[in-house]
């Protein structure tokens, strides 16, 4: 029994002191900032796990000039861009702190802000509407980022740039520069681009169109006999390699840029933007529906419209009057009677179109209900008129229900044949209408069926 309890002792040792050897003591310190811009203070903190700490003797390096001899060091300050190496001697006493060390190389890193200010100089020599871009700080210690907005829809990330603008103007360029972690600035200039006083000059017959527009074009500010090749691209598909081009057709609504190469000389390709407009040509149709009040109808513009013009519509109503609005609603005086409207549109820039119209309004749909065939030029069809309000369809039986007629459009004419020519005998006939699209008022007043008899 004393055996066993001398082995147990052993065994309870060695396992204690695994544990302890498992779990040895660690001194470190942390900072609560190791990256910023430009400037910024920083908090030390000496950490240590011991059960018992006797450390009570310090000694710091921030690597930026400074020291300290406290436990944990506040607000240490770093302003000037670079990496910092932290040094930490401690111990429990003066003597004993040369052996104990702590040291983090680059622990700290200041990154600099790059101001963004930039200069440009026209550079007309390398292209037409070329500008060179630099940084007034390249080159710059280490490696910021670059990122340049040319207000034209392109950008670059040199450091230094030509930029080639698309034509004159006065363009809002952005520089923005960068470090890691966020250390930017920017800077913003409007850059003048002007016309070079070299540059050949296209000179178009005419520049604007409604619908569209035929144009010739010729050069100026040039010597044509130092012409040895030349390409046009008027924009709209066609080319040209003469340097007097036939005249172009341009029939698509919409603006136009034209470019001209001269003698293969790509840097120096002649570029106008927008130089041909074609407006759209808003036709001046119209439609017009008549509502539950058989003498009000509803008058609506259905030419297309161009969203970025501005547009003036004029109605004239017969006796009603003048109306300016794309969609009116009129009243009009009497019934049975066709009344002249006329509408013309037009746009902010001059394109004009007119069209006229006769409504004819009605208090009821008439449906006569007899007619005499005989060729005596009095009452010789089965007339239905819609006056152009709605397609009408027509189908005509016998009284023992044979369909013997049928047809389609604004104005129904039956001379008492059959669809297929044949003559017809007298008698009643049974007719059954109906419009052909149309709203419920629409179907109200034009559905309808009934007798009518043909007498010869």
């Amino acid at each position: 029994m004393q055996i066993k309890k001398v082995i147990l002792f052993l065994v309870i040792t060695s396992i204690a002191t695994i544990f302890t050897n498992a779990q040895p003591q660690v001194y470190d310190f942390i900072a609560d900032v190791t990256e910023g811009c430009d400037s910024f203070k920083v908090k030390f903190t000496f950490i240590s796990n011991a059960s018992v700490d006797t450390l009570t003797n310090f000694a710091w390096d921030f690597g930026n000039g400074q020291s300290s001899y406290v436990r944990n060091p506040d607000t240490v300050l770093y302003n000037t861009p670079g990496p910092y190496t932290i040094t930490l001697f401690y111990g429990s006493s003066a003597t004993n702190m040369l052996n104990n060390i702590i040291a983090k190389f680059n622990y700290i890193i200041v990154y600099p802000t790059v101001p963004a200010n930039f200069t440009y100089t026209d550079t007309n020599e390398y292209a037409y509407y070329a500008v060179s871009f630099k940084h007034e700080k390249s080159p710059y210690s280490g490696f910021p980022a670059y990122l340049w907005d040319f207000d034209d829809g392109t950008t670059s990330n040199r450091q230094d740039t030509i930029h080639q603008f698309p034509g004159p103007g006065t363009y809002n360029v952005k520089l923005k520069t960068y470090y890691p972690y966020g250390c930017a600035d920017s800077t913003q200039q409007a850059v003048v681009v002007t016309r070079p006083a070299n540059m050949p000059l296209i000179i178009p017959s005419d520049n604007f169109g409604c619908g569209s527009v035929n144009v010739d074009f010729s050069l100026s500010n040039i010597d044509t006999d130092t012409i040895t090749s030349i390409f046009w691209d008027f924009g709209n598909g066609q080319t040209s390699t003469l340097i007097d081009p036939d005249t172009v057709m341009y029939n698509i609504p919409g603006y136009y840029n034209i470019r001209l190469l001269i003698n293969n000389d790509t840097a120096h390709t002649v570029v106008e933007r927008n130089m041909i407009h074609v407006q759209l040509y808003s036709l001046a149709t119209f439609s017009y529906v008549d509502t539950l009040n058989y003498d009000t109808y509803v008058l609506q513009h259905t030419g297309p419209v161009d969203t970025a013009a501005t547009y003036t519509y004029l109605w004239n109503i017969g006796s009603v009057g003048l109306r300016n609005g794309r969609r009116e609603i009129v009243q009009f005086p009497a019934a049975d009677t066709g009344y002249l409207v006329r509408l013309t549109v037009s746009d902010n820039y001059g394109c004009i179109d007119s069209s006229e119209t006769v409504i004819y309004v009605f208090e009821e749909l008439r449906v006569q209900n007899v007619f005499t065939p005989n060729n005596d030029y009095i009452n010789d069809f089965f007339e239905i008129d819609s006056h152009g309000s709605v397609p009408l369809s027509i189908q005509i039986f016998t009284r023992t229900g044979t369909l013997v007629y049928k047809a389609e459009g604004y104005r129904i004419t039956w001379d008492g044949r059959t669809s297929w020519g044949m003559q017809l005998s007298e008698g009643i006939y049974f007719y059954v209408l109906n419009p052909l699209g149309g709203d419920e008022v629409i179907s109200q007043r034009y559905k309808k069926t009934g007798f009518v008899y043909l007498y010869r």
